[in-house]
């Protein structure tokens, strides 16, 4: 069964995010990105090379429809790896923490 695996950097940028649209906008607000992230998620299950290609061979990025967070990720043998969330303004071209 493939499933989505979420790296620790992965999950913290999450949380920084949901801690940034709760303080800046509303829980309701943070609640309802953090939620389309996490779909979009899963929709790169089944659509694994739905991303594009970055230098770092396997790795991919991904930036869902109507978002401005970008999912970096890579396949994995059962499903999907995020590796990171970012914000389309920061440096999402940093390396991912493994």
């Amino acid at each position: 069964m493939k499933r989505v695996i979420w790296a620790e950097a992965a999950i913290n940028d999450l949380h920084a995010i949901e801690r940034y649209l709760v303080e800046t906008y509303s829980p309701v607000f943070a609640r309802q990105i953090i939620a389309s992230l996490i779909e979009a998620a899963h929709w790169l299950l089944d659509h694994p090379h739905g991303g594009s290609p970055l230098q770092i061979e396997g790795w991919r990025k991904w930036r869902p429809r109507k978002s401005r967070h970008i999912l970096i990720y890579r396949t994995a043998n059962d499903g999907i790896e995020v590796l990171r969330v970012r914000h389309e303004r920061n440096d999402w071209r940093l390396v991912p923490q493994d």
